[in-house]
């Protein structure tokens, strides 16, 4: 069931078309009960911390798809939840926006220390962001892979994908995910 204690960030931004981004990202801590003064100060913590807070007065339909994403992870956090899943929130971006949102992502864990579950299809992308990784095959989605990542206790990873372990790792969980296609 819905709860505080879970905020979450789909595949599609999801944001109020009708509300502006501030109102947006007001919307959690305002329906958790927090008056309008602690609600408004939570947004914008939440919104300087994707690096949107001079962007609190547009519209939705005004913003990139990576900007849009940014809000709905603003959001999420404004609601101040324990834990935040993320459903292949960067999969409709280009590469590059891809890219930086996941280091942004990687910024919050180290910022918040909130335990977050990000779902991925992409191997790169979850042998870069984990610090455990669950792989289930394809039918019937049981565990293939349930393992911390050699380097998931390193929040610096400037370099991360270059290096031998990550490359190890991503060619592990390709053939995992290769493997479960095919059976």
């Amino acid at each position: 069931a819905p709860s505080a204690d879970r905020g979450m960030v789909f595949q599609q931004a999801r944001l109020f078309s009708w509300m502006r981004v501030f109102e947006n990202v007001t919307f959690g801590p305002r329906v958790n009960g927090l008056g309008k003064r602690e609600s408004d100060r939570v947004a914008n913590e939440a919104l300087a911390l994707v690096g949107l807070s001079g962007s609190k007065e547009k519209w939705p339909h005004e913003l990139s798809g990576g900007m849009q994403q940014r809000v709905a992870i603003a959001r999420a956090l404004a609601a101040r939840p324990r834990i935040l899943l993320m459903d292949e929130p960067f999969a409709a971006l280009d590469a590059l926006t891809r890219e930086r949102l996941q280091d942004e992502t990687l910024d919050i864990w180290k910022r918040t220390g909130m335990t977050v579950i990000f779902v991925a299809h992409s191997v790169d992308e979850a042998a870069y962001l984990s610090t455990r990784i669950i792989a289930l095959d394809r039918n019937p989605g049981r565990v293939a892979v349930n393992e911390q990542a050699g380097f998931g206790a390193v929040r610096d990873r400037s370099g991360l994908r270059s290096s031998p372990q990550f490359l190890a790792l991503r060619d592990q969980l390709h053939e995992v995910v290769v493997k479960s296609a095919s059976d």
